[in-house]
């Protein structure tokens, strides 16, 4: 059973473009590949009793970019910011097989840094940092990173390194269709 932990900063909970609900529809329990996603609330003053509980007792990876995150490894390693990269990250190739348990922060860069910066459990954990191998898709927001890949994006493309094929392609078909709807509801107004 693989685990994926949507740690979500408490402003995104009500905005129509979070797409960590989706992920959240789309991994329901009893899919044929025994993958799940919860949405568990940030507190800066208390941990989640049930995201501690799994640190403690499974394999549990962080997906965070840092200077010793695992890489994932992109089908384009030719480009200079994947080649700096590589030089000062461990690859993950066969890092991510026995890990159950992924953490994932849901909000925006900001609240992103802010929940890792204010919890101290997150900080001893392994991180993986996914090389995308192809752009975002997300343009619904300002202050987006170039390189930067939204949640529905990160856990599709975690979803891929974990052979988990038919669950990327169940979160894939919601976010595509999240995306037309959300670009035709900004051009109504």
């Amino acid at each position: 059973m693989m685990q994926i932990f949507l740690l979500t900063h408490p402003r995104e909970v009500g905005k129509v473009t979070n797409t960590g609900r989706l992920v959240n529809r789309a991994l329901s329990v009893g899919n044929s590949e025994n993958v799940s996603a919860q949405i568990l609330l940030w507190s800066r003053t208390q941990a989640n009793p049930l995201l501690l509980d799994s640190i403690e007792t499974t394999s549990t990876l962080l997906l965070y970019p840092s200077e010793e995150a695992l890489l994932s490894p992109s089908e384009d390693s030719s480009n200079l910011e994947q080649q700096q990269l590589m030089s000062r990250v461990i690859p993950a190739q066969n890092a991510v097989e026995d890990v159950t348990s992924f953490i994932i922060l849901d909000g925006t860069w900001q609240q992103a840094r802010k929940i890792y910066n204010k919890s101290p459990y997150l900080k001893d954990l392994k991180r993986l940092h996914l090389a995308a191998q192809t752009p975002s898709r997300y343009s619904l927001r300002r202050n987006q990173k170039t390189s930067g890949l939204c949640t529905a994006e990160s856990v599709i493309e975690l979803l891929k390194l974990k052979r988990c094929l038919k669950s990327a392609d169940a979160v894939d078909t919601l976010y595509s269709q999240f995306l037309i709807e959300m670009q035709a509801d900004k051009k109504q107004h």
